[in-house]
């Protein structure tokens, strides 16, 4: 059974901007969001906020359960940039803190505002390379390709979801 993990918060004054915290509010209840994020409305659920390397970006960690996508993948995994996060809301739907895919003890942050925590006893924290990907970086990197580049770490640091039976 899930638990949503208070404790796990690094202190109210970590999490410095105001969506940041309106996004732990959200991970506190259990609670999915609605949100603008590039170019279009998506449903999330967040699991994760927190603070990334290199650039100390604030970030959340969520799993998209619908919405737009620029890379036409409206379901899955993402990575955003809380700075770019638009009119969020809070649902009033809640939502399961045993996401498949998601352990609370593995973040590539290297600060966690607030967090889900699950109940594991029954499930091994997934394999995971010690050593994310490198990141290129260069005066020629666009944002998107930043962004596509924190995905791609991202993303080799979630275990993906068992194929439906």
């Amino acid at each position: 059974m899930g638990i949503f993990d208070k404790s796990s918060r690094a202190g109210e004054e970590a999490a410095a901007s105001h969506t940041a915290g309106k996004l732990c509010t959200a991970i506190d209840s259990g609670h999915r969001v609605e949100c603008h994020y590039h170019g279009g409305l998506r449903l999330l659920e967040p699991l994760c906020c927190g603070v990334i390397a290199p650039g100390n970006i604030e970030v959340l960690d969520c799993y998209q359960v619908s919405g737009y996508s620029e890379i036409d993948e409206p379901t899955g995994w993402k990575l955003f940039r809380v700075s770019e996060i638009s009119s969020l809301k809070i649902t009033e739907e809640p939502f399961s803190a045993n996401r498949p895919g998601y352990h609370p003890d593995y973040s590539s942050m290297t600060a966690i505002y607030c967090r889900v925590s699950v109940d594991s006893k029954d499930e091994p924290p997934p394999e995971i390379a010690t050593t994310p990907p490198p990141i290129p970086q260069g005066p020629e990197e666009t944002p998107f390709q930043k962004h596509k580049n924190l995905m791609r770490i991202f993303r080799t640091s979630h275990t993906p979801p068992a194929p439906p039976a």
